[in-house]
């Protein structure tokens, strides 16, 4: 985990509560703490991240980091 990597999608449930899963632009993911991502990405980016991850209440699917929209339609992804 680097800050140089560029997250695109979030994905948080209370299943694992703590932290959040992420995918970054090059397809890959990994699951990491709050703590890690306030360090490695800046205080406040992590609230920003939840926020979406969290979208109004809705857990467990995964959003876009930019745009906050579900990233998946029809169990297809429309929105990467």
């Amino acid at each position: 985990m680097t800050a140089s990597r560029t997250i695109t999608q979030v994905h948080f449930t209370y299943a694992n509560d703590g932290g959040m899963a992420v995918r970054y632009e090059d397809g890959t993911q990994e699951w990491l703490t709050f703590g890690e991502i306030e360090k490695a990405y800046g205080p406040g980016h992590c609230s920003v991240l939840f926020k979406i991850a969290y979208h109004g209440g809705m857990t467990g699917m995964w959003y876009n980091a930019r745009n906050g929209q579900n990233v998946y339609a029809n169990g297809q992804e429309v929105n990467a």
